[in-house]
């Protein structure tokens, strides 16, 4: 449906962003539209991050409800940066600290000559600052939640590559 739905305890179920309508539009969480939205994590701030997988971007709630980018073009491709300037290629899963840094599962795409078609684990630093931390140790990335110790835990589901060694 493209929306962002609160859900509370007594069942009561609410549309906080998103008109239905597949875009990238910000602003007013009623007039904003996004591209198949994923995982949603809270923030510090009393807000959301989420990833709109579709846009390839990172977006955010405030807590006063308009829908903002964090970090993305847009392009499907993968690079560090800052803002507008990083690429995501599938995000999935996001984490939010309570320092404010955001953890993204990135499900697939080319991380320089580590990894291509598979996944990553980045980061969003303060300041819109995206850095990968892993593209090694994942196949496809799908969620990330931080742990009660600060550690991550990452749901990857691991899909076979062909290759000349071993039948898929």
């Amino acid at each position: 449906d493209n929306r962002l739905i609160e859900v509370t305890l007594a069942g009561k179920v609410t549309t906080i962003a998103g008109t239905g309508y597949i875009g990238s539009v910000n602003g007013p969480g009623d007039k904003a539209t996004m591209s198949c939205p994923r995982g949603v994590s809270a923030n510090p701030a009393g807000g959301y991050i989420f990833s709109d997988n579709g846009g390839n971007v990172i977006r955010g709630l405030t807590a006063n409800g308009l829908v903002y980018p964090l970090a993305g073009s847009g392009a499907d491709n993968v690079g560090d940066g800052v803002g507008n300037q990083a690429q995501f290629a599938n995000p999935l899963g996001t984490a939010t600290a309570s320092n404010g840094q955001v953890f993204v599962a990135d499900g697939g795409g080319c991380f320089g000559s580590n990894s291509c078609n598979g996944g990553g684990l980045r980061v969003i630093l303060p300041g819109a600052i995206v850095i990968t931390l892993d593209t090694t140790d994942f196949s496809s990335p799908r969620t990330v939640s931080i742990l009660p110790g600060g550690d991550l835990l990452v749901v990857d589901s691991s899909v076979p590559f062909a290759n000349d060694t071993a039948p898929v």
